[in-house]
């Protein structure tokens, strides 16, 4: 994933040294299968175009400080181990990468075909704790250590299709692509066309 991050950025900052023309950046928010979803900066020329999406997110779970022992009332039926958790830190990044190909421009809008992938990561911290009940003093006690582990989650859309954008006024342009779309995702491997992705951007002109 690594190697194809630093890839996407190297697209990136080539296109933007390239892209020389006045009025033709745009900042501003989408969402999509290939486009990926959040910030978006996009470069719109007279013949091609491209756009890179980005987002990240990371949170704090709940307390993984678990108690010595829990009251024997959290026995059901005959269970002399029960396993409390928790969930720990989650982090979410994707970003992604789409060329345009322009096919027909007027004063308002622009229509093209589109090709591009999108990764997605998606990480979650998960805590678990065995107490075992002593007849005794009818209680759960801690049984063994901690036990931690991380899910880790990568998703890889790539795929291609068309899109219009219209001008809404001179600075504000609103975009919808319908691509077709294979998904990555562990072993295994789909095909879609059921969900199309749009966006906003501001052009400084």
């Amino acid at each position: 994933m690594k190697k194809f991050i630093l890839t996407i950025i190297i697209i990136v900052l080539t296109g933007m040294l390239l892209a020389e023309e006045s009025g033709r950046h745009g900042l501003g928010f989408a969402g999509g299968m290939i486009s990926g979803s959040g910030f978006s900066y996009r470069y719109l020329g007279s013949k091609y175009g491209f756009q890179v999406n980005l987002a990240a997110i990371s949170r704090n779970g709940e307390d993984v400080t678990f108690p010595e022992s829990y009251h024997g009332g959290m026995q059901t039926g005959d269970d002399d181990i029960f396993t409390d958790h928790y969930y720990g830190r989650e982090t979410f990044f994707n970003i992604g990468f789409n060329y345009l190909k322009l096919l027909h421009t007027t004063s308002k809008s622009q229509f093209y075909v589109l090709g591009g992938a999108a990764v997605y990561y998606d990480s979650e911290e998960y805590f678990e704790q065995d107490y075992i009940y002593n007849e005794d003093s009818e209680i759960y006690v801690k049984n063994g250590n901690v036990r931690e582990s991380t899910d880790d989650e990568i998703l890889i859309n790539t795929g291609a299709g068309i899109g219009i954008s219209y001008n809404l006024t001179k600075n504000i342009v609103i975009f919808v692509d319908w691509p077709l779309v294979v998904s990555f995702r562990n072993d295994n491997t789909d095909l879609t066309m059921a969900i199309p992705q749009g966006g906003i951007h501001y052009f400084f002109k």
